[in-house]
């Protein structure tokens, strides 16, 4: 998209025709993690359901985890449906589709507008991509606050200049906005998903294993427990104590998911 003549045009799921969006790397990594992560499991006590974004790389992710899974004999629970073309395809039907996991790209470049190695409407202009005079003014006063201060990834440049590049560029969605919208609606999902474990009365612990973008967590991490944005296939984890409050686990600090102030 971004390096096409219409580096504005959406990013839509449906348009993916592929079915690995990995590097070799990246999926050698994500198959150790997951080797990894079920090490801390067993198959006669833990089950396993899987949900993404409809992005091909996370549902790749997801479908690597699922091989790790099923080659150590865990029981992997397979949705009724996929809920999305590109999940089914690449999930191989054993994966489901959240769309509160996904993302929505209206703007190919705009999204990239916090990329902290590579000024892209710069290269489409270099490119002789025809560009609005009003977008490439407030572009270019928008990145004057972004390279100044400069954080070293899009993630934190989001998070520290997202409230004043907004001002110059309405159409960005804030950190803050994604925490207080679709964070938040994440949480409602893990109760409604606690609900729906329960009524299973399904003989083993039923565990869901949700692939998604660090978007939704880089204002969560920084205001709720003050750490940077998310790594590459790294996770955390959300379960409910007895009291049935949410809790998280993230680099080995424990504590409410939410805290009540903010809930």
């Amino acid at each position: 998209m971004l390096d096409s003549e219409n580096p504005r045009g959406p990013v839509q799921a449906d348009d993916q025709d592929f079915i690995s969006d990995l590097t070799e790397k990246g999926k050698e990594n994500a198959r150790l993690q997951a080797e990894n992560f079920f090490a801390e499991f067993s198959p006669e006590e833990d089950a396993f359901f899987f949900v993404s974004s409809d992005f091909v790389r996370t549902t790749e992710t997801g479908k690597i985890y699922i091989d790790v899974a099923e080659e150590h004999g865990f029981e992997v629970i397979t949705p009724d449906k996929a809920g999305s073309q590109s999940v089914e395809k690449v999930g191989n039907g054993k994966v489901r589709h959240v769309d509160n996991l996904s993302l929505k790209i209206n703007d190919g470049l705009i999204d990239q507008l916090f990329n902290h190695k590579t000024d892209f409407l710069k290269l489409a202009q270099e490119r002789g991509v025809p560009l609005d005079e009003d977008l490439v003014a407030r572009w270019e006063k928008a990145r004057e606050i972004i390279e100044s201060d400069n954080k070293g990834s899009w993630s934190e440049n989001w998070h520290y200049h997202s409230e004043e590049v907004k001002k110059i560029v309405p159409e960005i969605m804030t950190a803050k906005k994604m925490f207080d919208t679709q964070f938040k609606n994440l949480v409602k999902l893990m109760e409604f998903g606690k609900r729906k474990i329960e009524e299973a009365k399904h003989p083993k612990k039923i565990r869901v294993l949700a692939f998604t973008h660090e978007n939704l967590f880089t204002h969560w991490l920084s205001e709720r427990w003050d750490e940077s944005g998310m790594e590459l296939g790294e996770s955390f984890s959300f379960y409910f104590d007895p009291k049935q409050n949410l809790q998280a686990n993230v680099r080995y600090k424990e504590g409410l998911a939410i805290e009540e102030e903010t809930k």
